[in-house]
């Protein structure tokens, strides 16, 4: 490269600076990563919550330590010290699979009960992994 082509390279690359928007996509990914782990933290909390105070409705995710297939029990009534489920028939070999077989129709009519303390143990455990209200 001549000299003179050099001074005009050279003084391209010192009054050209790099648009902003070039960044907006890392800023983007950063703030939805930034989101998942602040939502993931708060499910976390609410699953401590939905342990300590059960509510009529909640799924109770499972993984039966026998088969290695995942379930789900669902919390029908409460008194004092127990709680009354009625079990999903249908298991799922991965944990995603929980959304496709949690429908109504796949429960069980027959209750279990389970004592409140039980479903602490449970999950520390590692049996029971996730509450859903």
């Amino acid at each position: 490269m001549n000299e003179k082509l050099r001074n005009a390279s050279t003084d391209v690359k010192r009054n050209t600076k790099t648009p902003i928007w070039y960044w907006s996509g890392l800023a983007i990914i950063t703030l939805l990563i930034a989101f998942a782990i602040y939502s993931a933290k708060e499910h976390d909390k609410d699953v401590e919550n939905y342990i300590l105070n059960p509510a009529k409705g909640d799924v109770i995710e499972f993984k039966n330590k026998e088969s290695g297939y995942y379930s789900t029990l669902r919390i029908e009534s409460l008194s004092k010290d127990s709680i009354y489920v009625i079990q999903n028939n249908y298991e799922t070999d991965k944990i995603s699979g929980i959304s496709d077989i949690d429908k109504d129709k796949n429960y069980t009519t027959e209750t279990y009960s389970l004592g409140k303390d039980e479903i602490q143990s449970l999950f520390d455990e590692g049996i029971f992994y996730d509450i859903n209200r």
